[in-house]
């Protein structure tokens, strides 16, 4: 669950602005491992504002935007990172284009002064050109490269700051954004859970409803066709577990690397501090050349066409069996990587798949059995389909009730009767005191920030639109607002200012970005 919130986060633009800063950038770039790769050669990467980039271009930002964020990335799937690194780099040359296009510059001076600042290429605060030059040749980097693509850098920053400028804040608007954050409101809630109106749904569910809507849906139960298969291999986290090295190889490993366990201030970091680190690194190499033999030794026993299990036997691994999983789409994979499973669903009855390699290991699988999709019987999934109509009906039941309410409450309200007169009068279920927030859980209902948004834009003493939430139908009478205790506000006040101010220019920001992303209209090569 942490990790698909921490991939929804990364999915909005407003996150991806807050990457583009070269503060957070280098700070990922000194602590990062690997090399900038050569690019590709010819051919068209796809076109922005109508023009083509080049696929060399697109090549090297693309391994520069990896070589940013790949730490910070660490543990998404690969397919989730080859996306997210895909869509910063067109963000980016989106960002250079635009630069460019209205001539700013970054001159020779601005890029030594900042390349001279860094933190890792500083002895006791003065520039050291010996450390610059090592940083260099451990990162297979020439200076020209490494400049123009800072000069870059440093060119987006200088477009972001300038649309930062373009926004600005009075005092008036820190108190109305304080007002706004902080301010109650007094509230009478009406809930309409569907477990309510169950009694009366089951009811109205009768065995003729069942069998029509069995025989009028019949995909909603519907077994969608399957596989079982076998696999064989190594994933990375079983070959860490086995891998045991000596204190002998760990040394002699940080003793030739002595530039990747280095401080921020480029210091040595002595080995038993780094001693940790140093051995997940031995531990990460020996895994990384098993793999890779492993690979390279199942791609031989597939050109040889050995059998399944003379390859197990030969390769030392188990077979193991899955089933059964979906024979289509993504689905559930039961832990295995989806390219395992996109690799399996390919091939026919019996053969067996290529070589699987992803970052979680390497394997080839044989499908056993495909199973076609199959309508069970109307009795084995009786009870499921009345379930359903069941929970559909009172969740009906629940939202029609709200509306009806609404309305002759509303009616009332054009004749003066009062909230509480009306509810009294309609013998209406009673109403819930609540004090809301713009953002906090409701009692009652929980995290429902739809409610939250509508009671606060609904008019005083009127009533919200009937609001959907898990929990069931809402609607909102908004009585008074409260306002905010202003007590430690001055003593605040500058705090505020800046935290306001950073969301309005975070909020320009992707509005910018938005409306020049549409400009572009960028389009990619698929393949």
């Amino acid at each position: 669950m942490a990790k698909a919130r921490k991939w929804q986060l990364l999915r909005t633009r407003t996150v991806w602005l807050l990457l583009l800063p070269l503060v957070a950038s280098f700070v990922l770039f000194f602590h990062a491992t690997g090399r900038m790769g050569p690019g590709g050669s010819g051919g068209s990467a796809g076109t922005l504002f109508g023009q083509n980039v080049p696929w060399d271009v697109f090549k090297t930002q693309q391994d520069w935007v990896f070589f940013k964020l790949s730490n910070r990335l660490q543990g998404f799937p690969p397919d989730t990172l080859r996306t997210l690194v895909k869509e910063q780099t067109w963000r980016e040359l989106l960002l250079l284009h635009e630069a460019k296009r209205r001539r700013l510059r970054v001159s020779d001076r601005e890029l030594a002064t900042f390349i001279q600042q860094m933190p890792a290429l500083q002895e006791k605060g003065r520039f050291r050109s010996d450390y610059y030059h090592a940083f260099l040749q451990s990162k297979r980097l020439t200076a020209n490269s490494f400049e123009g693509l800072i000069r870059n850098d440093l060119l987006m920053d200088k477009l972001l700051d300038s649309v930062k400028r373009s926004v600005t804040i009075t005092d008036e608007d820190v108190k109305a954004a304080y007002r706004e954050t902080h301010e109650q409101l007094a509230a009478a809630l009406l809930v309409f859970p569907p477990d309510r109106y169950m009694t009366d749904a089951a009811a109205a569910v009768t065995d003729q409803a069942v069998r029509a809507e069995y025989e009028a849906h019949p995909e909603l139960v519907t077994i969608p066709a399957q596989i079982r298969f076998d696999y064989i291999g190594a994933s990375r986290e079983e070959l860490a577990s086995r891998e045991q090295p000596s204190q002998d190889v760990v040394k002699t490993f940080y003793d030739d690397h002595p530039e990747a366990f280095a401080a921020p201030d480029g210091k040595p970091t002595p080995f038993e501090d780094a001693k940790a680190q140093v051995r997940r690194r031995v531990v990460e190499s020996a895994v990384r050349k098993r793999l890779t033999s492993l690979a390279l030794d199942l791609d031989e026993d597939l050109r040889a066409k050995r059998a399944f299990e003379a390859i197990a036997t030969t390769r030392g691994v188990l077979i193991r069996s899955v089933g059964s999983l979906p024979a289509h789409g993504e689905g559930p994979s039961g832990n295995l990587p989806q390219e395992l499973l996109k690799a399996v669903r390919k091939v026919k009855e019996g053969q067996l798949s290529d070589v699987v390699e992803t970052d979680q290991g390497v394997w080839v699988t044989r499908l056993t059995q495909r199973i076609p999709e199959q309508l069970p019987p109307f009795e084995t999934v009786r009870a499921t389909i009345r379930d359903r109509l069941m929970k559909e009906r009172a969740r009906q039941m629940a939202r029609q009730a709200a509306e009806t309410l609404r309305i002759q409450l509303k009616d009332r309200q054009l004749f003066g009767v009062g909230f509480a007169e009306a509810l009294t009068a309609l013998k209406a279920q009673p109403a819930s005191s609540v004090t809301l927030t713009r953002a906090d859980p409701i009692a009652e209902l929980g995290e429902a920030p739809l409610v939250n948004r509508a009671a606060f834009e609904a008019p005083l003493a009127g009533l919200t639109d009937v609001l959907e939430t898990p929990r069931g139908f809402v609607l909102v009478h908004p009585e008074h607002r409260i306002e905010p205790d202003w007590t430690d506000f001055d003593k605040i006040k500058a705090k505020f200012r800046e935290e306001t101010l950073t969301k309005k220019h975070t909020a320009a920001l992707e509005q910018w970005l938005k409306d020049l992303e549409a400009q572009a209209k960028i389009e990619q090569r698929k393949d």
